[in-house]
């Protein structure tokens, strides 16, 4: 695949899972990381869109400040920075096509859940539990979001709150994977560089985002969403299962 038409790819992914996230709330990594994963290797994949991760997670967060509920952020963040170095141990143990699989297989998983409406227990213990899970499969296949879902919609809060605590925790748990990743080699120069190149389309997803919230119908908008995680993490788990076998 020349670099151009690769460019031209994470550029369109980039902006669908941008407009994904900043209406949905959540999305943006169970929709990137495996459509990426097919065209990239899984460690160029979940570096990538890190990067673009925490630019979006910032832009949806700055207009939410005020809404946050920063108690039960911080306690997810604290046990998420916990789990990251079990999840960098992953990254770097597994062969590629491995990683791939276990891609797919955790986002179709959480997808699932997330679609019949699992919940997980909402105490202070459950939520360093929740936030220690997310670590791990923040830096182990870049998909740090569906635990911290569960978890909050076990919460009862609001849906302004729902949104604001969210993005916030996308925000900081990305500024502590990208670190763990720049430390032990993960981010590395070609990574930024398709970040960077992908950015204005990460900007005009947000955007559009933005305009497509007060005219969609969240409930249908919803499913739609979980419809494609499906599709594109169960893609990626067929093509890494050919992949072991072939």
């Amino acid at each position: 695949m020349t670099g151009l038409l690769l460019l031209t790819m994470v550029s369109g992914v980039t902006l669908v899972a941008g407009t994904v996230q900043t209406v949905a709330g959540f999305g943006f990594a169970l929709l990137a990381v495996p459509l990426l994963s097919l065209v990239l290797s899984p460690i160029e994949a979940i570096a990538t869109c890190a990067i673009l991760g925490v630019s979006n997670a910032a832009m949806v967060a700055a207009g939410s400040v005020r809404d946050v509920p920063w108690k039960l952020v911080l306690l997810l963040l604290a046990g998420s920075v916990l789990g990251m170095p079990f999840g960098l141990k992953i990254l770097l143990g597994f062969p590629p096509d491995t990683l791939r699989l276990l891609v797919g297989v955790v986002a179709v998983s959480m997808a699932l859940a997330i679609a019949f409406g699992a919940r997980w227990q909402h105490r202070r213990r459950s939520s360093l539990l929740a936030g220690f899970v997310s670590g791990v499969l923040s830096t182990a296949c870049g998909l740090n979001g569906p635990p911290i879902v569960l978890h909050l919609q076990a919460a009862g809060i609001t849906t302004s709150r729902f949104r604001a605590a969210i993005s916030t925790f996308f925000l900081l748990n990305g500024v502590f994977s990208l670190t763990a990743f720049s430390v032990a080699g993960v981010l590395d120069r070609p990574a930024l560089e398709r970040a960077a190149v992908a950015l204005p389309m990460l900007l005009a997803g947000n955007w559009l985002g933005h305009r497509l919230v007060p005219r969609l119908d969240p409930a249908s908008f919803r499913v739609l969403v979980l419809l494609l995680l499906g599709l594109s993490s169960t893609v990626v788990a067929v093509d890494a299962v050919l992949r072991l076998v072939g």
